[in-house]
C-alpha cells in the first residue's frame, strides 16, 4: 500500500526483516506489501513517476542491527549499484536515491528512489549479529518499471 504526497509516494507498510531460521542465523526473509518478495525484490512498477521511500526494519528482538559508519549516515547499511557484479558501495546513479538514513537504534534504515524509471538497481544490506563482523544479504533488486 502506498500513500501519496504531491510526487512522493510512500510504502506506508514497511519492509520487515527477519531470520526465522536459529540454525542459520544469516538467512533472511522479506516480508511488506504485495509488491515486496519474501528474498528481498521490490517492484515500484505501480507507482508512477513520483519518488517512493522505502523504509527496511529489523524484527529480531534487537540481535540485528544495520552496519553503520562514523557519519551514521546508512551508507554503510546499504550497497547499490545499476551493475550486480559492482555492488560494493552505495553508488547509485547521481540523484537516483537520497542518501540512506539510519534510526537511532541502528535497526530501521530508509532510502528513497527519486525517480521511478526503466532502471534495475541491485542492492546489498549490511548486518550484524549481536554486534559481531557484518554480513551481507545481497541478491535482491530494485524494479522500476
Amino acid at each position: 500500500m502506498a500513500k501519496s504526497t504531491k510526487n512522493k509516494l510512500t510504502i506506508t507498510e514497511p519492509i520487515i526483516i527477519s531470520f526465522p531460521d536459529a540454525a542459520a542465523p544469516h538467512a533472511a526473509a522479506f516480508k511488506g506489501s504485495k509488491n515486496v518478495h519474501k528474498k528481498g525484490h521490490i517492484w515500484l512498477t505501480n507507482y508512477g513517476t513520483g519518488s517512493v521511500e522505502l523504509t527496511f526494519d529489523l524484527l529480531a528482538g534487537g540481535d540485528y542491527t544495520f552496519q553503520t559508519n562514523p557519519a551514521h549516515d546508512g551508507t554503510s547499511a546499504i550497497f547499490i549499484n545499476t551493475d550486480p557484479n559492482q555492488v560494493n558501495g552505495f553508488k547509485p546513479p547521481v540523484g537516483a536515491f537520497s542518501n540512506p538514513q539510519l534510526s537511532n537504534n541502528n535497526q530501521s534504515l530508509t532510502i528513497t528512489v527519486h525517480s521511478i524509471d526503466a532502471v534495475k538497481y541491485f542492492y546489498i544490506l549490511n548486518i550484524q549479529y549481536k554486534g559481531g563482523p557484518s554480513f551481507p544479504i545481497g541478491d535482491p533488486i530494485i524494479v522500476n518499471r
